[in-house]
């Protein structure tokens, strides 16, 4: 047997075992983090980093960056009052794609600030450490003066006290508030899609998320009408002159509603004649 066909011979008998090695180790870490067996069988026949596991991870990032930009334009608000703030709260509790949802809590003291299952909320999350220990082990990597990302699978137990299995990811808030509270996003899905279906019905998760779009959208319209009165009645008027224009300058707005505003906007400046660019970003 030649060389070459000694490589491809060896490549074809390790190659499977390699790429089952992960897999393995998912299986082993498992079994030693007190998960339920169904759990386990789950995490097992996951890959590192799947689709599911990268779509939450960036969830968690997505939901972290608008919380810290609205904390931002927002610092005299304390916790209560983001409690109160409905523009916030759906930005706090959003969907993860189909099968999951976001929560946000104290990254110093572990207290749970917004969660869909509003039992749960102003409870401390230490509690988890004798109830649902899988969740726990993966807070407490989070949880501290210095929050870190962290992320893992669990069981987690619903409102109607039945166990279900799922996978989170935690990822910080820069920005803490008036009151000096730090933050941290908790992305998660279920494993089980008829799991998902159900209880995010239970949880009416769609709802909060159909309050941040609408609110966003009825922002952007209402924004939209006046700078298009205000342009045509200056149709002279530059791209360049209008960043000058204080006016012009949608400041009321926070970062988050400006980007979702974005493409409104560009819609109507490309209808006025005197404007005559794309660029249309640094305006908000």
């Amino acid at each position: 047997m030649n060389n070459q066909l000694k490589t491809i011979f060896v490549l074809a008998v390790l190659l499977p075992i390699i790429l089952l090695v992960p897999a393995f180790v998912n299986a082993v870490n498992a079994q030693d983090s007190g998960l339920s067996p169904q759990t386990i069988e789950n995490v097992s026949a996951v890959a590192p980093e799947s689709l599911t596991q990268l779509s939450v991870r960036l969830k968690a990032l997505e939901v972290a960056s608008q919380i810290d930009s609205y904390i931002s334009e927002h610092p005299e608000k304390t916790i209560a009052q983001l409690q109160n703030d409905s523009f916030f709260k759906s930005l706090a509790v959003q969907m993860v794609g189909n099968t999951g949802y976001t929560a946000v809590i104290d990254s110093g003291l572990g207290i749970i600030y917004f969660h869909p299952q509003e039992n749960l909320v102003g409870q401390d999350s230490h509690i988890f450490s004798t109830t649902l220990p899988a969740i726990w082990s993966i807070m407490e990597k989070a949880l501290g003066h210095d929050c870190k990302e962290a992320s893992g699978f669990y069981d987690w137990k619903e409102a109607d006290g039945s166990i279900s299995q799922k996978f989170t990811y935690i990822a910080c808030v820069k920005s803490k508030t008036a009151d000096g509270k730090a933050l941290m996003v908790l992305s998660t899905t279920y494993l089980r899609e008829l799991e998902a279906n159900y209880y995010l019905n239970i949880y009416k998760i769609g709802e909060f998320s159909t309050f941040a779009q609408d609110s966003i959208k009825q922002k952007a319209v209402d924004v939209a009408k006046q700078l298009e009165i205000y342009i045509k009645s200056r149709p002279t008027m530059t791209v360049a002159q209008l960043q000058n224009d204080s006016y012009f300058q949608p400041s009321q707005s926070s970062k988050s509603e400006r980007q979702a505003i974005l493409q409104w906007l560009t819609q109507i400046l490309l209808l006025t004649g005197s404007i005559r660019t794309r660029r249309l970003s640094t305006l908000i």
